[in-house]
């Protein structure tokens, strides 16, 4: 049996990945099928007894993993919601905020008795990692909310709970030598350096190559750098390791050292940094997989990447399973596996001996790598590039130079004379990155939107499709034709879809608490109500407006505190074209000044409209406004109003009132039993869609369907 803990490794994740998506109910079930069907691989495939032996029992025990972990560690930790705890511990990671605000990442005992890890938010003081705590205080579970999963995020790092109110907390200082306090200094030192000679857009973009650290960046220069297909350059793995990895190796030749003291010294140094970049699980995967790659020389083995891949993924979820759905460990583990793997065998017998015919073999290397995580991507992003291959191609290279500038910077001690003209020329390179990011992430075509989900089961089965293709046939051709026809049958449903939505206005009611963002949409028709203002509304509406793809807002409506919501908007429309921006009566602007590339209309709001041929929005007063839609009628207010309509959001202050509606929706934080047998929804972020029948839908964007009597 060649190549045997592929047999283990590829099982053994599959085993992992499943269990984390089903529920225990279906344990028996599901296994049941998946062993019907690893038994018939004898009948449909060249695979032995042994094989299928080995890859039966791999699964099996992937799958039990997960469940005895997840019986025995995270429920026994989250059973400790909502109550008072005692936890004594190490800190083992900071995260400084702005506001001098930190969040620490605990290691330790809960009451003594159960392993766990616990985040804790407070002020910067002077703690270090690896300092002793003790906190008495109330812990609670995370919450999944609509612009960030907090609870599946950390539930993949190994973190299961936080705590909310704190009682006691006792701190001893560790005064003993830390390796990682070193190296965490060293690293603020380096960072220094880089933001003293690049202190705009490009020492942070190279800061987010070098470190991993995409702090410093906007969330519209991040979605900027993966609408061009290049954001993964900010997860430091492979390509970083590589790179120092070849540097030492450069001059470690020329030392006339023995094979092992090069990989000694290359294996320390690659440690040094995997530490320095923050230890992420892609980092991890990669220096795995180099150690293994480096060690079989000495061994008189011949390295593989799927050997190599499949023991990385083995070492590093037998700690903690959960981290099956982190999504930094399953970008890294599909992309390692799409070029590494997929795309050298579909392009094996391609002719490379002239320049024309390697470019084309790198469009369709990079092309297939992006077809490959496409399905993670589905799973955790908003949008994905669909000129990635071309944006690889044209900027990969210039990434490259940039990263080996600065980590020539970095491993040389940020030494002036060194670092100077390598930061310049790193910085010349980062702004011309971003610069055709921008262009390109600008273009409507050069991107689709991942906010629907209802392609999941299609691209579950469909993939499933191509893996059997794969099985019966094993060529290039046949998969080839197997992607062909599953790409065809999505693009096919993604029509049917939106031929079926044309008809269908939908109205999005979003922020957090009582604030209220209202974002209209009919068609290719855009319009954002900020009823609230501020800047509790402006993340949600960017989520939601990158999500669905709009590229193009016909008004924006700041209807309160338009001095806050101005350069937050400014900033989250970046990449979308905004005609209109109309701020109320009284905001004071200086004479030049254009918000989103617009000047401002002043309005009191008190009988505007914006009119379309099938519905309009008719703002009643600052705190109320209608949306007519044929016989659908939908007002969100504030206060006390004659609310007759279809459908009645109250996103203020709850108030007595006689209601005439089919659907109420209240977010104030009120007792439902003081409103009778009306709904009480008590959060915002959700989504109302009438066809042109009146019929109504009202979803939560988080929960799926929601229906309200």
């Amino acid at each position: 049996m060649k190549r045997k803990i592929v047999y283990m490794g590829i099982p053994y994740f599959m085993g992992l990945f499943l269990a984390s998506f089903l529920n225990k109910g279906f344990d028996f079930s599901i296994m049941f099928l998946i062993l019907v069907g690893m038994l018939s691989l004898k009948y449909i495939s060249r695979f032995t007894n042994k094989e299928i032996i080995v890859c039966t029992i791999s699964f099996i025990i992937a799958f039990s993993w997960y469940r005895v972990y997840q019986v025995f560690s995270y429920e026994k930790v989250v059973s400790h919601h909502g109550q008072a705890i005692m936890f004594s511990g190490k800190v083992n990671d900071i995260t400084e905020y702005s506001g001098d605000k930190s969040r620490y990442l605990l290691k330790g005992k809960i009451n003594s008795r159960y392993n766990a890890k616990v985040l804790y938010y407070g002020d910067s003081d002077t703690i270090n990692n690896g300092d002793e705590i003790t906190i008495t205080g109330t812990v609670r579970v995370f919450e999944n909310k609509y612009i960030f999963s907090a609870k599946d995020y950390y539930k993949a790092k190994g973190v299961f709970l936080q705590f909310d109110e704190i009682e006691t907390a006792e701190l001893i200082p560790n005064n003993n030598f830390s390796v990682i306090n070193v190296i965490i200094k060293y690293r603020e030192k380096i960072l220094h350096k880089i933001n003293q000679i690049l202190p705009n857009e490009e020492g942070d973009f190279l800061i987010g190559m070098l470190f991993g650290d995409k702090s410093g960046l906007s969330d519209s220069t991040q979605s900027m750098l993966y609408r061009t297909g290049i954001g993964h350059i900010m997860s430091v793995s492979g390509l970083h390791i590589v790179i120092v990895s070849s540097c030492l190796y450069f001059l470690l030749n020329r030392t006339g050292l023995k094979g092992w003291q090069k990989f000694l010294i290359i294996e320390i140094a690659i440690m040094l940094f995997v530490i320095c970049s923050g230890m992420s699980m892609s980092v991890i995967r990669a220096f795995i997989m180099i150690t293994l790659t480096g060690s079989s020389i000495l061994f008189f083995r011949k390295a593989d990447i799927l050997n190599s891949l499949c023991i990385a993924i083995i070492i590093i979820t037998l700690p903690n399973p959960f981290v099956i759905r982190d999504a930094s460990f399953l970008l890294s583990v599909s992309g390692v596996f799409g070029i590494g793997v997929f795309a050298q065998y579909m392009t094996k017998n391609m002719q490379i001996e002239k320049r024309g015919q390697r470019l084309i073999k790198g469009f369709i290397v990079f092309s297939l790598v992006s077809l490959f995580v496409f399905p993670v991507s589905l799973l955790y992003f908003n949008e994905t590039s669909i000129v990635s291959p071309i944006g690889n191609l044209i900027l990969i290279p210039l990434c490259t130079i940039a990263l080996i500038c600065g980590l020539l910077v970095t491993m040389t001690g940020g030494i002036a004379i060194i670092a100077y003209p390598l930061l310049v020329i790193a910085g010349i390179c980062c702004k011309i990155i971003l610069g055709v990011s921008y262009i390109l992430a600008s273009i409507k075509y050069t991107h689709i939107s991942l906010g629907y989900k209802f392609l999941s089961v299609s691209i579950i089965l469909l993939t499933v499709f191509v893996i059997i293709t794969f099985i019966l046939f094993k060529k290039p051709k046949p998969i080839a034709i197997s992607i062909c026809i599953s790409m065809l049958i999505l693009i096919f449903e993604n029509t049917i879809y939106r031929i079926n939505q044309r008809d269908i206005l939908k109205i999005a009611v979003l922020g957090s608490g009582k604030n209220a963002a209202v974002v209209i949409s009919y068609n290719n028709s855009v319009d954002i109500i900020d009823m609230t203002g501020g800047n509790n509304s402006v993340d949600y509406v960017s989520k939601y407006i990158k999500s669905n793809g709009f590229n193009e807002i016909n008004t924006l409506c700041v209807v309160n505190q338009p001095y806050q919501s101005m350069i937050s908007y400014e900033e989250a429309l970046k990449l979308e074209k905004v005609n209109n921006v109309i701020f109320p009566l009284g905001t004071y602007l200086l004479e030049g000044v254009r918000v989103c590339n617009n000047e401002v209309r002043i309005s009191d709001f008190n009988g505007t409209n914006i009119r379309y041929n099938n519905y309009e929005i008719n703002f009643l007063s600052a705190n109320c406004i209608e949306i007519k839609y044929n016989n659908f009628i939908l007002k969100c207010f504030n206060g006390e109003i004659d609310a007759e309509a279809t459908v009645c959001v109250n996103y203020g202050k709850y108030i007595e009132q006689n209601f005439n509606c089919a659907y109420l929706i209240i977010m104030d934080d009120v007792d439902a039993s003081t409103i009778g047998d009306t709904v009480f929804i008590g959060e915002n972020n959700f989504l109302i869609e009438v066809n042109y029948e009146g019929k109504v839908n009202v979803r939560r964007m988080l929960n799926g369907e929601f229906k309200y009597k």
